[in-house]
């Protein structure tokens, strides 16, 4: 996962590289999009998965705009598991939205949210996957502190660790809204999220 500081230095690397064009293994061109930027931050809002029946199913069509307190959030239904689901986001993800239609005005309401322009969703996950590892490559942002491979899986696990973060929270409920197991939230999540906050404590500060 990032922690907050690398997350930090992950979008601010976005907004740098946007627009540089690389030249992947098999000859063909690439270039890192605006769009990338709106996706970590829609993903780390969410907690949803990098997978053809999650976030790459998602049409603007299936989502709601939300508000609650005079805080905006998205609600919407997707597969998890084979069953369906309701997703609510954090706000951040409703001001992702937002600016993803900013740059598709002409978007349609059937269109895919990311990487609309292709109809196999397989083939729209290996591009936003291989526009993602590049940025990693160029922020030497590839491995975690313990050597982990970094992938677009990390921005879920972010997520979930930023939520998890959280004063008094209740773990049974992110384990719900994750679609993931207590033992996993009990086991690896939870500990990854106190490290940081407990630090104080343990250098007793």
């Amino acid at each position: 996962y990032f922690n907050l500081k690398e997350y930090k230095k992950l979008l601010k690397g976005l907004d740098r590289l946007k627009g540089k064009t690389y030249t992947n293994h098999n000859g063909s061109e690439f270039q890192i999009t605006e769009e990338m930027k709106y996706f970590v931050i829609f993903m780390v809002g969410s907690m949803l998965r990098p997978t053809v029946s999650e976030v790459y199913s998602l049409k603007y069509e299936d989502i709601e705009v939300k508000e609650l307190k005079d805080t905006k959030y998205l609600e919407f239904a997707i597969n998890r598991k084979n069953r369906k689901m309701i997703v609510q986001t954090l706000p951040t993800s409703f001001y992702a939205l937002r600016d993803i239609k900013k740059l598709r005005p002409e978007h349609k309401e059937t269109d895919y949210l990311f990487a609309p322009h292709y109809d196999n969703r397989r083939t729209a996950m290996r591009y936003m996957s291989n526009m993602f590892s590049q940025v990693l490559r160029e922020l030497k942002m590839t491995k975690g502190k313990l050597g982990e491979v970094r992938t677009l899986y990390s921005l879920r696990h972010t997520s979930l660790i930023f939520n998890l973060s959280q004063p008094n929270v209740d773990l049974l409920d992110i384990a719900r809204r994750a679609d993931t197991s207590m033992k996993m939230i009990q086991d690896y999540y939870y500990p990854q999220s106190q490290l940081d906050e407990k630090l104080s404590e343990f250098l007793r500060i």
